[in-house]
């Protein structure tokens, strides 16, 4: 007997365990947006209504932010135990040069930065979205955690 779940169920996605954070997350960001373009839209046509849903889409957006940092709180405690990483992934890039990424991975406690190298492909000329790809493709989000164990690996550059 095969079980499967439906991802368009409400309760599915609501009631999941430290899935709430991740859902409500959007909504205040996506409420201020529509709040800013009621705003410029109510003052470009002098339109009374549009300062009025701009007011309430802002005012939503601000509401809605305390259900995200519960939610958000609840997750850490969950997922983290409380306790903060010990290290920053990092894209680094020179400005009007979207070609010139490095990653780098900051140990908080040793304050040391690690520079990522990949057995194959550019190491420091690397766009946003080669980043987003070699995040996932190397789990560096792991690292995080825990980047002394990095030392084993490379040698650290102090900061």
């Amino acid at each position: 007997m095969i079980l499967s779940v439906n991802p368009f169920d409400p309760k599915t996605v609501l009631l999941a365990k430290h899935a709430q954070h991740v859902v409500l997350v959007h909504f205040p960001i996506a409420l201020f947006i529509a709040g800013v373009a009621f705003d410029i839209a109510a003052h470009w046509s002098k339109r009374q209504g549009l300062a009025e849903a701009a007011y309430l889409n802002l005012l939503v957006a601000a509401l809605s932010t305390i259900p995200v940092l519960a939610t958000g709180v609840l997750a850490w405690q969950y997922q983290l135990e409380g306790q903060r990483l010990k290290g920053v992934l990092l894209l680094q890039a020179v400005p009007d040069n979207p070609q010139s990424g490095a990653i780098y991975l900051y140990d908080r406690e040793q304050q040391m930065f690690y520079f990522a190298c990949f057995d194959q492909g550019r190491d420091d000329s690397l766009s946003v979205s080669e980043f987003e790809q070699l995040v996932t493709e190397y789990d560096l989000v792991s690292w995080t955690a825990n980047p002394a164990r990095l030392t084993t690996l490379n040698k650290p550059a102090r900061a």
